[in-house]
């Protein structure tokens, strides 16, 4: 879920991410939360107190260019989580998949 707000006003400016479930098992839903975690972190969204496969986070205050970029980001970051937690196994994977996300490679179709 997303809820985002997008203006030439800073103060109006947030989004709100919730995000939780998936279609493996909870090593594979958990290990997909820790992506997106570190990922929303590096964007620049508050963390919230997050267990297991859930994972919640807000963005507040950025002016109109910023939240944009960031809303974008989050569209991509959405688009190359899909299914991640099918093909994660373990937390070594994370991290490639952090450094690719970051590195502007969102899609891993050829990860095994």
């Amino acid at each position: 879920i997303i809820d985002a707000i997008c203006t030439e006003r800073p103060d109006e400016n947030y989004a709100s991410f919730r995000f939780t479930g998936g279609g493996s098992d909870f090593t594979g839903r958990s290990l997909r939360a820790q992506f997106l975690r570190i990922i929303l972190d590096h964007i620049g969204f508050d963390i919230e107190d997050n267990k297991g496969d859930l994972v919640k986070a807000r963005l507040h205050g950025d002016n109109q260019l910023i939240m944009e970029r960031k809303l974008e980001l989050l569209g991509r970051l959405l688009g190359a989580s899909g299914l991640r937690d099918l093909y994660l196994k373990d937390e070594s994977q994370v991290e490639g998949f952090v450094s690719d996300f970051l590195a502007g490679r969102y899609h891993f179709a050829t990860v095994s």
